[in-house]
């Protein structure tokens, strides 16, 4: 990963469960990491709700004003622009769909100065609505695009159906992510999934790299 790490892409798709994964990963390798949640449009999965655990790793969390509160107004911190100031190594977990990417088109002045530090993930679940096929995807890069004023530079095959997943799940979104990469002339950058799935699918002629997850967005690692 480079120093700015943006992850956009569809509701559902698991854009803030790579988010977090990439701060920690990202800190085990430098010190001063931040994560900037800047999805002010989903109040239910944030990744400022992990504040806690990434604090206690040394991970900072930028997030939206009432984060965490009982209102949903959407407001980013002034110092949302840090990530691209600082020096730090950093992960932008931007809101869903178009209307998430406005946030993140607000800063594409910030982004423009240090686009060459900078990688532009697509996040994609082909089992998830509006992310089936390869022209769902490419009209959803397209329209993210277009708001935010940045181009993706790689995709992320993130199929799943949450526990329930096979290997079977991640080479059928293997095959239609792949495709849409092909048609967008960006990389196919990781294939996401458990280490058991990513063993089997191992042995499925594949490019891209393997990212190994373990959820912590999920009720059940709810942190009080």
């Amino acid at each position: 990963m480079k120093r700015i790490n943006i992850f956009i892409g569809n509701y559902g798709s698991g854009k803030t469960e790579l988010s977090i994964s990439a701060a920690i990963k990202l800190k085990e390798t430098h010190k001063n990491v931040i994560l900037s949640d800047m999805d002010i449009v989903n109040p239910y999965f944030r990744s400022s709700e992990r504040q806690k655990m990434l604090a206690e790793k040394g991970i900072r969390v930028i997030s939206p004003v009432y984060a965490g509160k009982q209102v949903d107004v959407p407001a980013l911190k002034a110092d949302a622009v840090i990530p691209f100031q600082s020096g730090a190594y950093s992960v932008i977990d931007c809101g869903g769909d178009s209307a998430g990417a406005t946030a993140l088109g607000a800063y594409m002045p910030h982004i423009k100065k240090i686009i060459d530090e900078a990688e532009i993930f697509f996040v994609a679940n082909a089992r998830r609505p509006f992310q089936e096929t390869v022209s769902d995807i490419i009209d959803s890069i397209n329209i993210i695009e277009h708001v935010s004023r940045l181009s993706a530079t790689a995709i992320i095959n993130n199929t799943n159906i949450a526990d329930e997943t096979t290997v079977e799940d991640l080479i059928y979104g293997y095959e239609i992510i792949k495709e849409a990469a092909l048609q967008k002339h960006i990389p196919l950058k990781y294939n996401v999934g458990s280490a058991e799935n990513l063993l089997d699918f191992s042995e499925y002629e594949h490019t891209g790299l393997d990212w190994v997850l373990t959820p912590c967005m999920r009720p059940e690692f709810l942190i009080s």
